[in-house]
């Protein structure tokens, strides 16, 4: 009966097939299972196969964190979303209001004239005045009325305004400017035109009257609801030796008061 072959072995390898202790004893043979055997255990304990496989699992375990963390970005942002409604989710709402007020109506009711006035200067100037009550008085005997003695249709008054409140509500505290904005000229009759100098203010409500001059201002004013003939303006006007006999007309009082 026919032996079966002996299991040979060598070392780090796994059982290869039984083979004949006549074939096992061939030096080609045993050189060419050496040589086998040496390949296999290179190839398995090589350092770059290692380092394949540990960069392999490292490029997974990399788009797993990468894909973990967006799962995490995504999922902060929604609660912060979700936070951020929940502290701000209170709400109330304010009411607006407005008033609206108008301004100061100021009205020239009647203009100022001097009416006639007799030059009886031989040289230099002369001044009359006539006060914010329609009364004349002068600084010099040169100059004086003749309304009368000329033909009596000369009127001689004061400017006068009404100072009130466009809403017909009344304003305090207010700030009411008088001033000369256009002087006398010549108007066509040669010679030097006569020239105011000064304004005479006189203001029925409560209100304090300074300056002076061709200005003046009446400061911490009540502005009525409603009212007529509130603000009284006289002036002074200076003539010269040189002013020619004729009809002067072009001069203007200007009363101005901004609502504050």
């Amino acid at each position: 009966m026919r032996k079966k072959p002996r299991l040979i072995r060598h070392e780090g390898m796994s059982a290869f097939p039984r083979i004949s202790p006549a074939v096992a004893r061939n030096s080609e043979y045993a050189a060419f299972i050496e040589g086998l055997t040496r390949l296999a255990l290179s190839i398995r304990n090589s350092p770059r196969l290692n380092t394949v496989g540990q960069e392999h699992v490292q490029i997974r375990k990399t788009m797993n964190s990468r894909k973990a963390n967006r799962v995490a970005v995504i999922a902060s942002a929604l609660a912060l979303s979700t936070a951020s409604t929940s502290a701000f989710a209170g709400s109330d709402t304010a009411a607006a209001s407005v008033q609206i007020v108008k301004g100061i109506a100021v009205t020239a009711e009647q203009d100022l004239q001097f009416g006639a006035i007799l030059n009886g200067l031989q040289n230099g100037t002369d001044e009359i005045t006539l006060q914010a009550d329609g009364s004349f008085t002068g600084s010099g005997t040169d100059l004086s009325s003749v309304n009368d003695s000329v033909d009596g249709t000369q009127l001689v008054q004061a400017a006068t305004f009404s100072v009130e409140s466009e809403d017909a509500q009344s304003k305090s505290g207010q700030t009411i400017t008088v001033d000369v904005s256009q002087d006398f000229s010549e108007n066509g009759n040669g010679g030097t035109a006569p020239s105011l100098t000064a304004l005479q203010v006189s203001y029925g409500p409560n209100g304090s009257v300074s300056g002076s001059g061709t200005t003046v201002d009446i400061t911490s004013a009540d502005i009525p609801a409603n009212a007529t003939s509130n603000l009284q303006v006289g002036a002074t006007l200076e003539v010269s030796a040189g002013t020619t006999a004729g009809t002067y007309d072009d001069a203007e009082i200007t009363v101005t008061s901004n609502f504050q």
